[in-house]
């Protein structure tokens, strides 16, 4: 009798190929994040240059979620029929002319081109990237692969923040989006040679053809062939074909207590986050230079907990991961609170805190969700991926408008102040109601 699993020479081979795709992965990360974090310091600064207004900038923001959010379900849909990696450098090629746009034009009409182009870039690469991520990375070492490849991100990023500090002035922001486009061309090139997809249905096709051969001995032994008599997995196969993703994902009561959990988050948080480091400049007049030290500061938090979050994740669960992530809101928003009621003497170190904090935090959440999101279902993950991505940038979407149109209205600190308030209620809803890991 054949064996289900692999045949040893298969297996290595299969096993060498997932590594070379994980050390191209971490090696690009560090390249996009260097360029990436040049550019994450200078977007939003110079996007309220030219606009004067924060409301714009709000506007602006929510423009580039919504071309974000458009593709990913069809890019998953895609990427599961047709291989991650065509998705990955469609999107990275995107990003280039998005950045050729907003590098060479100052229009108005010319820069939304841009941004549009870049967030779909974006939109279309995501949910093929975190999913081929965890089919190459180790069982019950997702949360410390993801913890890995996002330290090769924030690695990369101390380098670029360090290029803008210390150049300070003496170049615009064009310029460094020029960078940015040179960094994803020569990224492009590189995953183009070395990423292989090999389909692990065809290094496994013994242990499939065994497993068919199986459910066709369980169907036979049943009489019916109605539905409710069939076995489980051709009712799952029944169900899979009569129902969309859509309906599958809100019917059922675990992924919809996901769902609710994310999208929640995503507009708490979202509220203060979206059009931060813009407000920062208007409110407070902070340099370009200032916020690159400041996002230094929050890589520097990124790259030495990473990794032991990583292994903490894998360690103490999802659940209990996001917990603990969230819970530091209450620092990161406080320390932001601190720095406007102390701006005249203490503003800076208040900042550097509260962005200290916020990289403990992304370095504990990020990968308990990439974990829980790119792993929904086994047959289409991607899709499946897009479509949680796609619900969650909806609840973020409006957040950066509204928080324009509170700090125009109200005050500057009222968004930090609403986000302070409403995150011990999403802690309330993951004990009392997220579902525990399985």
């Amino acid at each position: 009798m054949n064996s289900p699993t692999l045949v040893n020479s298969d297996r290595s081979k299969y096993q060498q190929l997932k590594k070379g795709n994980l050390y191209t992965f971490f090696f690009t990360n560090i390249l996009h994040g260097f360029g990436f974090s040049m550019f994450n310091v200078v977007y939003q600064p110079y996007i309220y240059q030219i606009t004067q207004s924060e409301v714009i900038l709000g506007y602006l923001a929510t423009f580039g979620i919504l071309m974000q959010l458009i593709p990913m379900q069809l890019s998953g849909k895609f990427a599961d029929k047709h291989g991650r990696k065509p998705l990955i450098l469609i999107g990275l090629s995107l990003i280039v002319i998005g950045l050729t746009f907003i590098a060479f034009f100052q229009e108005i009409i010319f820069i939304m081109i841009g941004i549009a182009l870049i967030f779909v870039g974006y939109g279309i690469r995501d949910p093929p990237k975190q999913v081929f991520t965890r089919e190459n990375s180790e069982e019950k070492k997702h949360g410390l692969m993801f913890s890995l490849m996002f330290f090769g991100h924030f690695a990369g990023s101390i380098g670029g923040n360090l290029i803008v500090t210390s150049l300070g002035s003496e170049y615009t922001a064009p310029f460094y989006f020029k960078i940015f486009a040179s960094i994803v061309i020569f990224q492009i090139i590189v995953q183009f040679i070395f990423l292989k997809e090999e389909k692990k249905e065809e290094v496994e096709k013994k242990g499939k053809k065994e497993k068919e051969q199986k459910e066709e001995k369980e169907e036979k032994s049943y009489q019916s062939k109605d539905t409710e008599s069939l076995p489980p997995t051709k009712i799952t196969k029944e169900k899979s074909k009569s129902e969309n993703i859509w309906k599958i994902l809100f019917k059922n009561p675990r992924y919809r207590k996901i769902i609710l959990f994310f999208l929640m988050d995503s507009m708490i948080w979202g509220l203060s986050l979206s059009i931060y480091s813009g407000a920062l400049v208007a409110n407070y007049g902070i340099t370009k230079e200032q916020i690159g030290v400041i996002v230094l500061v929050f890589n520097i938090s990124n790259m030495i907990f990473q990794i032991p979050c990583g292994h903490l994740v894998d360690k103490i669960g999802k659940k209990k991961s996001i917990f603990l992530g969230d819970s530091l809101g209450i620092l990161i928003f406080g320390f932001a609170l601190l720095g406007w009621f102390f701006r005249d003497q203490y503003l800076m170190p208040f900042l550097y805190a509260s962005h200290f904090v916020l990289g403990i935090t992304v370095s504990i959440f990020l990968p308990a969700q990439m974990s829980l999101l790119s792993n929904l279902d086994t047959k289409k993950p991607a899709e499946y991926y897009g479509i949680m991505s796609m619900i969650l940038m909806v609840g973020f979407m409006p957040m950066g408008l509204i928080s324009g149109l509170i700090i125009t209205n109200v005050h500057y600190i009222a968004p930090f102040i609403i986000t302070l308030s409403l995150i011990p209620l999403e802690l309330l809803y993951l004990v009392k109601v997220f579902p525990d890991d399985e």
